[in-house]
């Protein structure tokens, strides 16, 4: 029942929610070898910064604060895009219903060779820290730089599989710049 007087606030009900599980899949950028995630890198920009620091408190109303120059780095996201996907019920290429993950908009904005590690967690409404209950690591694959990009490739069977059930993700068309 919908309403806006305090008599039509009713609770939902509905299911267990402690017996409902939601499985949030996260990524992360890895080095190639695995030994270091480089989802975020600091990058050192010339120039000094400004560091500010409150000194104590003093009986009078203004604020002072003591000034150092530090170095100047900033961090800057190298994997981009949405860092997490919730479980979807979708048919695969046999028209059979699975369990997938989607991320449809992840790119990377820095040259080299990377890896993918995929985690795997199961929400839980107790707020309770959360452990992954499984990982996995794509396999190597190379991020190029505009001038020596090969060309963009085709959209696979199951990407154009998803779209036809109304997953947003990108389809690339076939022609001269593709490879396949």
């Amino acid at each position: 029942m919908c309403g806006f007087a305090s008599a039509d606030n009713l609770k939902l009900t509905g299911g267990d929610a402690g017996s409902t599980n939601l499985y949030i899949l996260s990524v992360s950028l890895w080095s190639e070898n695995l030994t270091k995630d480089v989802s975020v890198t600091e990058k050192y920009f010339s120039g000094a910064s400004l560091k500010y620091t409150a000194n104590t408190a003093s009986s009078s109303s203004q604020r002072h604060y003591k000034v150092e120059f530090t170095e100047g780095y900033d961090s800057c996201r190298v994997l981009w895009g949405g860092l997490a996907a919730t479980c979807t019920r979708l048919k695969d290429l046999d028209g059979v219903f699975g369990s997938f993950f989607v991320f449809h908009d992840l790119s990377v904005r820095s040259s080299g060779v990377y890896r993918l590690k995929f985690d795997l967690f199961v929400m839980n409404i107790t707020g309770a820290k959360m452990t992954p209950i499984a990982s996995t690591c794509s396999d190597v694959f190379t991020v190029y730089t505009p001038k020596s990009f090969p060309g963009i490739l085709e959209t696979t069977a199951l990407s154009r599989c998803f779209a036809k059930q109304g997953v947003s993700v990108r389809q690339r068309q076939t022609g001269e710049n593709t490879i396949d």
